[in-house]
């Protein structure tokens, strides 16, 4: 059976959502994930000045009262990050401790990415795919092949994966092992792959990992 599925240039890269033909929603469930991939990109672009992470950066020190989804992710990144002490977070307040660029936009695609699949399952949708810019996240019974395309180089096959998502990065070793997700495989000479069950996780992973100078999983 063939899929529905549609593009959008969102989170600074081209996101895709395919979900099964078949299915009786797929247009309206397609168009609902992309719309809220797009609401996310809105609120947490680095390069947008009016989103609430621009204004977040525009005023250190000061406290800032972010949205629900804005909070959520800078408290993801802080629990990844916590060698950082550059963020505060108190409760439903945040403020930049010192005139620092914060960008989002690894963890926030994963994040906004979960957000969809989660939208597409309320909808009725069992089984589908969305691929943002290479973070690839799969639900419902159906393996799909995932392959990694370096810029130099042909498509490197992953395997066949499930219920999963991939991410890739450029990397120099390590991310922590208390953080559940695993090696997928080297893509290349120095990039890396993450297979985790969240998306906001797996691509946070692969930041982590390229910042680091030894794997331990």
């Amino acid at each position: 059976m063939a899929d529905y599925r549609r593009m959008r240039p969102l989170l600074g890269t081209f996101v895709e959502v395919r979900v099964p033909q078949e299915c009786a929603c797929a247009r309206e469930a397609v168009s609902t994930a992309l719309d809220v991939i797009g609401e996310i990109s809105r609120q947490m672009s680095f390069h947008s000045g009016e989103s609430e992470l621009t204004r977040l950066n525009q005023h250190p020190g000061q406290w800032h009262r972010p949205g629900t989804h804005l909070l959520r992710v800078l408290k993801l990144a802080k629990a990844l990050g916590d060698a950082s002490d550059d963020i505060d977070i108190d409760q439903q307040r945040v403020r930049l401790k010192r005139a620092v660029r914060v960008t989002l936009d690894g963890i926030a695609k994963g994040y906004a990415v979960d957000l969809a699949i989660r939208c597409l399952k309320s909808m009725g949708v069992r089984s589908g795919c969305i691929n943002a810019g290479g973070d690839i996240r799969i639900f419902g019974n159906t393996a799909e092949p995932v392959y990694h395309q370096p810029e130099d180089g042909e498509r490197i096959f992953l395997g066949r994966f499930r219920n999963v998502t991939v991410a890739s990065s450029d990397f120099s070793l390590q991310s922590p092992d208390r953080y559940r997700a695993q090696l997928a495989g080297t893509c290349h000479d120095t990039r890396l792959c993450v297979a985790a069950n969240f998306a906001w996780r797996a691509d946070a992973l692969t930041k982590v990992a390229a910042t680091h100078r030894r794997v331990s999983w």
